[in-house]
């Protein structure tokens, strides 16, 4: 099976080639596409500037939980609070070093995220523009859906795919967003790149993993853990990565080769809808 997004690096582990230019029936201008890439690129500096460093975190995490110890070793003391203070001082001053250093730190970590969020605004009004100028040169209609596609690394060993890891933070697959819609004869998956084009008929099959997965991002508007997504029991770590307990391919036939497009189980309904399969 050859993976729709998928990248292979059996035979050149420098390939940044992805699958499935043959499904290409439209493409985005290479400058709108170039200014969107720049502007993201923007987006992920400022972020990663805004970002506290793991010391830091460490740090500020380390003397809160130090001071509500402290706290509850005080409040759970016999003695009175005059008494406890006479019998040992330092405890005192210890939870109000803590103390402020703790909420020091977190106001200096509030500050930088309101700076970037900020900062960031006019790029990512004028990024939504550009997207939205995608869509019209796409003729994307107003019903398609939103939807996330896996992209990942991989290398062929005895026949079999296997999937590299992104080295840091770890995470098997890059979640690329799609606009999602059909009609009589095919299912288009609409992105930065253009638009893709796969005829129903050559759809055979939607195959469930049952495996536990790590997704690059989040991007849906709804949080991960609420609403819809709830049922799904996603979860994220420290590095903002999406953890998923399965996924699902879409098979399909093209060329007398077998092709797959990846994706997480929060939106296979979508395709499922789109494409009249079941898994």
């Amino acid at each position: 099976m050859i993976p729709f997004l998928g990248i292979n690096l059996t035979k050149n582990p420098n390939n940044e080639q992805t699958n499935g230019n043959e499904f290409l029936i439209k493409k985005t201008p290479a400058k709108l596409t170039a200014e969107i890439q720049n502007q993201t690129a923007k987006l992920n500096d400022m972020a990663q500037k805004s970002q506290t460093s793991p010391v830091f975190s460490f740090i500020q995490y380390s003397t809160v939980t130090i001071f509500i110890l402290i706290i509850a070793s005080i409040f759970g003391a016999e003695l009175s609070f005059v008494e406890e203070y006479h019998h040992t001082p330092w405890l005192y001053w210890f939870a109000a070093v803590f103390g402020i250093i703790g909420l020091s730190l977190s106001i200096l970590s509030k500050r930088k995220s309101i700076l970037f969020q900020r900062a960031s605004e006019p790029l990512l009004s004028q990024l939504e523009d550009y997207l939205n100028d995608v869509d019209r040169i796409l003729d994307v209609p107003d019903s398609a859906k939103e939807i996330d596609i896996f992209s990942f690394t991989y290398t062929i060993t005895n026949n079999q795919i296997k999937i590299i890891k992104n080295a840091f933070p770890t995470y098997q697959f890059s979640n690329c967003i799609f606009k999602a819609y059909s009609d009589a004869e095919n299912l288009y998956l609409a992105g930065l790149e253009g638009t893709y084009a796969f005829p129903l008929a050559s759809i055979t099959a939607i195959q469930t993993i049952k495996k536990r997965v790590r997704i690059m991002e989040w991007h849906k508007e709804l949080p991960y853990n609420k609403g819809f997504y709830k049922q799904f029991h996603l979860s994220s770590d420290a590095y903002g990565c999406i953890h998923c307990n399965r996924y699902y391919i879409v098979e399909l036939m093209h060329a007398e080769k077998s092709y797959g497009i990846y994706i997480p189980s929060y939106d296979i309904s979508i395709l499922e809808h789109l494409t009249r399969q079941k898994t």
